[in-house]
């Protein structure tokens, strides 16, 4: 479903762009497929129950973006901000530590002594984002674990959900313009093998997923990945 209303200034549009974190890739949709990489999996745990983020990340890209509501009816939404640092182990460990509202955090280092800092905040099942933060603001989507409300898990990661839970959710994005139009998408979320590409950002290579379809996967694990995707409506 993509449904525009014309405010007078004529038909705007938007993408719904995948975004691979650990590379730090863009890929726009294409063909009507947006294509995530399943990538910097953190497990949270809590009281309430813990989570998995999953790394499957998206983002808004159009012009004169006004604000901007994704809702997501299974699972929920979540932010990531990232940090590059040069710092020594210890060093990391204290950033890392440091008091803030995320839920977890992980860290990548890497020989030149630089590391990534990655710091994973739950949105819940809806967020609005106003002004110019809503163009390029970027979302990823949590799995609670499987008991979750039932109960603590016994250790990290002890009952995470497969990714195949979130095949048949839906995501819908509601963007609003400077000149008073607006628009809607819904994704339809699926799980299947997707075809990858090799990209270089930092110095080091990454495999990432891209919008097309595999037949099945790869017998040498190189040429495709199973991985969430979406079709948009």
């Amino acid at each position: 479903m993509a449904v525009a209303t014309d405010g007078g200034g004529g038909r705007n549009r938007f993408d719904i762009q995948a975004y691979a974190v650990e590379s730090g890739t863009v890929q726009p949709s294409c063909d009507g497929l947006v294509a995530f990489s399943y990538g910097e999996v953190a497990i949270a745990t809590s009281d309430e129950g813990g989570g998995q983020f999953t790394g499957c990340m998206f983002q808004i890209a159009g012009e004169s973006i006004e604000s901007a509501e994704v809702s997501l009816d299974r699972g929920e939404l979540y932010r990531c901000d990232e940090e590059w640092v040069q710092a020594e182990g210890g060093e990391i460990e204290a950033l890392m530590a440091a008091e803030g509202d995320w839920q977890a955090s992980l860290a990548k280092v890497y020989a030149d002594g630089r590391a990534h800092l990655f710091r994973f905040t739950r949105l819940g099942p809806s967020v609005v984002e106003e002004g110019s933060g809503a163009s390029g603001m970027r979302f990823g989507i949590w799995l609670p674990d499987a008991n979750d409300g039932e109960g603590a898990p016994s250790g990290p990661g002890a009952n995470m959900l497969p990714l195949d839970w979130l095949d048949g959710a839906k995501l819908t994005v509601s963007v609003r313009f400077a000149d008073g139009s607006s628009e809607a998408k819904e994704v339809v979320l699926h799980t299947g093998y997707l075809e990858t590409t090799m990209v270089e950002e930092n110095g080091v290579e990454w495999r990432v997923a891209v919008p097309e379809l595999a037949d099945g996967p790869d017998p040498s694990g190189q040429s495709t990945c199973y991985t969430l995707y979406g079709t948009i409506q």
